[in-house]
């Protein structure tokens, strides 16, 4: 009886629209390529719902004769549209406050005057091997946030789905990996799907030891760098109430669930005003974190809950070095072994502006939570509280 779709994800993952719609652009752009309809009979015994229609798409109905058309708002989405501008720094100036231009670029500087960093998309080309390894770090990064949040996400629950489709997307150019490389390593990851001028940002993570460096907001920054120079328009950031989401977007919309059914299908009636009442518990569960509480209750009693290592530390300024710098020895951030040092140590880059490159980290050999690290014009002492 019940036929239900999600539009906003076939639409961007699939190109695929029903024959019910004509979609034919978004304010006053156009969609040039073209979309795969989908030749779906409607029967008066069924009722079909089309969930997640973002309402920024101009489009016709074709509805069929005695079918009813019943829209409910689901959620908010949140957009970029560049509109006339021709650089980050326009959009900057007409759209952003200028305390959030200003962290940007502060956190920009920080990051590339900390470590050796790249930027790379791929959008039409991708070795197969390299695709595996991002994709690999990729999921092991959402996992940690996840993890830290203590939230559920839907994204690793589906992530063979991903892995199987997204290299043949990036080959047609109807997806892209945008990643932020500290050396050879990537940092920050995020997949987005295209149609057009239009482009989707729909996973992305970074690796937590960054998280003074403001990933999340370089990635969004450089993404629409690339966007300007390949000619997109729109830079939609789907749902998800999030402050920077807020801060970054000229466009709020809506997402909308289009119930079709016949006229005298005495279910449809109801079936909508039930589906009124469900979006707006949810929306009320969300607001309120409710829902991922109630999530993680229920995990509790599906296996071991998972424990994460808060990092507890403090960096000390120090004029010189210590009496006892014999006691002292050399270590290598890059051994395994002091892999929880990473976060305390690239905070101490962020704060005192330094490069990993120019820094000496010493182990007292006669603690095991004290730490010098010796900078090109700073020198502080770590101490490691609890780990």
């Amino acid at each position: 009886m019940f036929n239900t779709s999600n539009f906003y994800q076939t639409l961007y993952e699939n190109h695929w629209v029903s024959n019910v719609y004509d979609v034919t652009g978004y304010f006053d752009k156009t969609i040039a390529q073209k979309l795969i309809v989908q030749d779906i009979t409607f029967k008066g015994t069924q009722i079909y719902s089309y969930q997640l229609f973002p309402t920024y798409l101009n489009y016709n109905v074709h509805l069929l004769k005695d079918f009813r058309l019943k829209k409910v708002k689901q959620k908010i989405g949140f957009a970029i549209y560049l509109k006339q501008y021709k650089t980050v720094y326009d959009y900057f100036k007409g759209e952003c406050s200028t305390q959030h231009r200003k962290n940007i670029i502060r956190a920009t500087n920080r990051l590339e005057s900390s470590f050796n960093i790249t930027y790379k998309t791929y959008f039409g080309d991708m070795l197969i091997d390299h695709y595996t390894f991002i994709m690999h770090r990729l999921k092991d990064m959402i996992a940690n946030r996840f993890q830290q949040r203590e939230g559920r996400n839907k994204t690793l629950n589906n992530w063979k789905h991903y892995v199987d489709q997204t290299l043949d997307l990036i080959k047609k150019k109807k997806a892209s990996i945008f990643v932020i490389y500290n050396e050879n390593k990537p940092i920050e990851i995020s997949i987005n799907y295209h149609i057009d001028s239009m482009m989707y940002s729909s996973i992305s993570s970074y690796d937590l030891d960054y998280g003074k460096f403001s990933l999340g907001n370089i990635e969004i920054y450089k993404q629409l760098e690339w966007c300007m120079l390949n000619n997109i328009c729109f830079f939609d950031m789907g749902y998800g109430d999030f402050e920077y989401k807020r801060k970054w977007s000229n466009h709020i919309y809506d997402f909308e669930d289009h119930i079709f059914y016949h006229k005298y299908n005495l279910i449809g009636n109801c079936y909508t005003l039930l589906k009124a009442y469900k979006y707006k518990l949810i929306n009320y569960l969300i607001e309120n974190n409710i829902n991922d509480k109630i999530y993680n209750l229920l995990d509790k009693f599906k296996k071991p809950k998972q424990t994460i290592d808060y990092l507890d530390y403090e960096l000390i300024t120090l004029t010189s070095l210590p009496n006892e710098i014999n006691k002292f020895e050399k270590i290598n951030l890059n051994n395994d072994v002091y892999r929880f040092l990473r976060q305390p140590v690239y905070d101490y880059l962020y704060k005192y502006q330094e490069h990993i490159n120019n820094i000496c980290l010493y182990e007292n050999s006669n603690s095991d939570n004290l730490y010098i690290i010796q900078g090109k014009n700073s020198l502080v002492e770590l101490k490691m509280n609890r780990f």
